[in-house]
């Protein structure tokens, strides 16, 4: 089996598109052949490819049309190819479903007609109404398809968190530097907590953040973090500050004290839902004294965040029929 991926990823739109291929691969059986198709990677966003899939395919700048019908020649009808991204509208899902291939979209904007055959989009609340679609179209809604990497799949205890450390980060890029208006908040009104900063290859303003740590001994800062070195940063602290975008849901998935903060027009459908389902607070409320709301929160969290989504996935990508609801 042949399973392609098709994003992008920089220092302007950032890399969540990137990180939720990576996460679905991982979804996918070991012994497919998992190929990535991207335009202009930097070095360390190839570096990561290169380690994640079996072979990588850079494209060069052309016109969507013709891009779409080069992947289009490239393709067999028995294989599958995912696309994440805000260009692949519909007459690109079109060049490409000639070739009669299986088409899986990652949707979270909804602004045109899909014809893939499965469409998935993890944020809450959407409505399957809303969606111009073709008849066969499957549609994937909500965080019970939650796509995070496999170390966030199993939840661990919440327990022996500390309660003084705060994990941060507002994604790979913070197109917007928004994150030093958020430590400069948090940190001068709340002394008495660490801060646990996270920032990824795309951010551009390590300079910046550099010189406003410089003079304080509690904001730690960490970079590039793998997977792994991430969830473990993430099981110190149990609170969190993040961006309603991949890294929320990595912290939703082993549970915590979660306050949010939009950096982008995407992320709002994602933030509406945590917020109204109480599953994360606005950040303009940092920090809730309610204990009793607190633990609400966690509850709720592991009703919704149940640790089946890969399992999901895997079944509507591979049109399996044994799905789980």
């Amino acid at each position: 089996m042949r399973i392609f991926f098709r994003a992008d990823g920089n220092n302007s739109i950032g890399l969540g598109h990137i990180y939720r291929c990576i996460a679905i691969s991982e979804m996918l059986p070991s012994n497919s052949e998992k190929i990535f198709i991207i335009r202009n990677p930097s070095d360390s966003i190839r570096l990561l490819l290169d380690k994640c899939f079996s072979s990588l395919i850079i494209l060069k700048e052309k016109e969507l049309y013709n891009e779409a019908s080069d992947i289009a020649n490239i393709l067999r009808p028995d294989d599958i190819i995912i696309l994440d991204g805000y260009s692949f509208e519909t007459s690109y899902q079109m060049r490409i479903k000639n070739s009669g291939v299986r088409i899986i979209c990652i949707d979270d904007i909804n602004r045109y007609k899909f014809i893939a055959d499965v469409v998935i989009n993890h944020a809450g609340g959407i409505l399957s109404s809303t969606y111009e679609i073709d008849s066969y179209t499957n549609l994937c809604l909500g965080p019970k398809y939650a796509i995070v990497r496999s170390e966030f799949w199993n939840k661990p205890s919440i327990s022996d968190r500390q309660v003084d450390n705060v994990f941060v980060s507002l994604g790979g890029s913070d197109p917007n530097n928004d994150l030093i208006k958020v430590l400069g908040k948090i940190a001068n009104s709340n002394k008495s907590l660490k801060l646990n900063v996270v920032t990824g290859s795309a951010y551009s303003y390590i300079e910046n953040l550099r010189e406003f740590i410089s003079s304080r001994n509690d904001i730690k800062h960490y970079e590039n973090l793998d997977a792994s070195s991430m969830k473990r940063l993430m099981m110190k602290c149990a609170i969190a500050i993040c961006s309603p975008s991949t890294v929320s849901y990595e912290y939703l998935s082993i549970g915590g004290e979660l306050y949010l903060y939009v950096i982008a027009d995407n992320q709002i459908n994602i933030y509406n839902y945590l917020i109204n389902e109480t599953l994360a607070f606005p950040l303009d409320k940092f920090r809730v004294s309610d204990d009793g709301l607190i633990q609400s929160v966690l509850v709720n969290q592991r009703k919704v965040f149940d640790g089946k989504s890969q399992e999901r996935i895997q079944n509507v990508i591979l049109n399996e029929h044994n799905f789980i609801v």
